[in-house]
């Protein structure tokens, strides 16, 4: 029998590991932490309290990368999204950090929420407001770090430079 995530991957669920929705992203939490209700993922989210696609910064990543940038000793690190910001915890201190958040992912995630809720899909909805609060959380735990931050507008870069004490954000 496949674990619950080669489950997942095959579509095959029993109902032990299955999701009561049909948003792949629950399903993928449901099948790799073990929680089958909704509710449980949804809670052990809020206490990850990261953006889930920051859980590619797993410690060894970091590690990785604070070896190469104390290593290599460059003039600056450019970060390509902002559920990366969490780059900054791993390099030297004292290195120049930049970040391209091209959106406002808070406001872009509540977008979604909304949308879900107006839909009636309030398991989604919530884990859309889960991942908006997570993504200003994760950005305001490390914008004083970045000396330059760039955002695709000018009024989500307001936004994020109002929002987050220290960030310098441009368009």
């Amino acid at each position: 029998q496949p674990s619950p995530f080669k489950a997942l991957a095959l579509g095959k669920f029993k109902q032990n590991t299955s999701c009561v929705c049909n948003d792949p992203i629950h399903r993928h939490h449901c099948a790799h932490l073990g929680f089958p209700h909704p509710a449980a993922r949804l809670a052990a989210f809020k206490v990850y309290g990261k953006p889930s696609l920051a859980a590619a910064l797993s410690r060894p990543v970091l590690k990785d990368i604070g070896d190469i940038a104390t290593r290599e000793q460059f003039d600056l690190i450019h970060v390509f999204r902002g559920y990366l910001a969490g780059v900054a915890e791993a390099t030297p201190a004292g290195t120049p950090l930049s970040i391209d958040l091209d959106e406002d992912d808070r406001a872009s995630w509540q977008s979604q929420a909304a949308e879900h809720e107006r839909r009636g899909n309030t398991t989604t909805g919530a884990w859309a407001q889960a991942e908006a609060e997570a993504s200003a959380r994760n950005l305001e735990s490390w914008a004083g770090r970045y000396v330059a931050s760039f955002a695709a507008s000018r009024e989500d870069a307001r936004q994020l430079s109002l929002r987050h004490d220290g960030l310098a954000c441009t368009d």
